[in-house]
């Protein structure tokens, strides 16, 4: 899972604790934000929180107990029109990944691309649950072994309809063809359609025809 992906995770356990609580407010501890997104390391997790805050999508209060000791934080999920400002709405370019930076780098980073970051996570939350899964398929078997194939950075209605086409029942398909797909262009496999511009969508749409689909393989996702 890469950086992107986990903060992506993080906020979506935020907002699942968040809809259970039944506010925006609400205290948990560290462990049951880790068990609900999967994450195994306190640092992990304190980390993308930090990043969450910076943003303007999270806030987060230090609580203790009456004897002094540390207590369950308590967590604000910050609605998009209090982490909004003009920068989310003008036509910044989303960077094609996020990079893991030092402390330093992002206490220097400046308002405006914390709002496009922002802006970035509320949109890929856009994404149902299977297309999520496609695209970070898609991501780790190409993107990051290619740089000339694009990374989806942001919530597309051109991704999802690609994916819906290229899934739909009357092709008699399901997303395993999908991660096969994948899996064929990084073998080089000769009946894949490459196009020219190596997108997510341009890969669906000229590969809908193809089938290849394999019973005995593996899929890894």
């Amino acid at each position: 899972m890469n950086y992107w992906t986990t903060t992506l995770v993080i906020y979506g356990a935020l907002t699942e604790l968040a809809s259970k609580h039944g506010s925006e407010s609400f205290t948990a501890s560290q462990r049951s934000i880790m068990q609900l997104a999967g994450i195994g390391s306190d640092n992990t997790l304190r980390k993308h929180v930090e990043d969450l805050c910076e943003m303007r999508l999270l806030k987060v209060d230090g609580n203790r107990y009456g004897d002094g000791l540390r207590a369950p934080s308590t967590y604000t999920l910050l609605t998009a029109e209090r982490s909004a400002t003009s920068a989310e709405r003008s036509s910044i370019r989303v960077r094609s990944i996020i990079k893991k930076e030092t402390k330093e780098r992002r206490h220097a980073t400046s308002s405006r691309t914390r709002t496009a970051d922002a802006a970035r996570v509320l949109s890929f939350l856009d994404y149902g649950e299977e297309e999520r899964r496609i695209i970070e398929a898609y991501h780790i078997t190409l993107v990051e072994v290619d740089p000339r194939w694009l990374r989806v950075t942001k919530f597309s209605e051109a991704v999802s309809a690609a994916i819906a086409d290229f899934t739909a029942d009357f092709r008699d398909r399901t997303v395993d063809d999908v991660f096969h797909l994948f899996r064929a262009v990084a073998d080089g496999d000769e009946r894949v359609t490459i196009p020219k511009k190596r997108t997510l969508v341009r890969l669906l749409r000229d590969n809908r025809d193809t089938n290849l689909i394999n019973d005995e393989e593996e899929i890894p996702f």
